[in-house]
Order: C-alpha cells, then sequence, then structure tokens
C-alpha cells in the first residue's frame, strides 16, 4: 500500500477510484483494507477543501427559497 498526497486532478480521480474500488470490497475497520481507506478518504477530503470549497449556506436564502417553492 502506498498512498501518497493527491496534488493533480488525475491523482485526485484515481484516489475516487480506489475509494470505489475498496467500498466494493466491504473491509472491515481496523482492517488493512479499512485503515487503506480511512487515509484514501482523508487525503481526498483535504484535496476537496482546498480545490473545491463549499461556502457556507445562507440560512435565510434558505427558508425564503422553501417558502417559494411551498408558495409560502
Amino acid at each position: 500500500m502506498t498512498i501518497k498526497p493527491i496534488k493533480t486532478e488525475e491523482q485526485y480521480e484515481e484516489a475516487l477510484q480506489q475509494i470505489y474500488n475498496l467500498l466494493r470490497t466491504h473491509p472491515q475497520p481496523n482492517s488493512e483494507a479499512g485503515d487503506e481507506l480511512e487515509l484514501i478518504v482523508t487525503l481526498v477530503e483535504a484535496y476537496e477543501d482546498i480545490h473545491y470549497p463549499m461556502s457556507a449556506s445562507d440560512p435565510v436564502a434558505y427558508l425564503q427559497n422553501k417558502m417559494l417553492q411551498n408558495g409560502l
């Protein structure tokens, strides 16, 4: 198991594929595969925090949108 930091979009896509492949095996927590999955997910989250940041939602805008959707 060689795990490296994710620095490029290509590495990011490869990491997502690794996660998919590992999830298909249903790894047990604290097993080698389970630990590998946890590490890769952590690296993907770190990459996403930098390259795909999510802005905080505006609760007032959310309520206004819901009210509009429900005709209120």
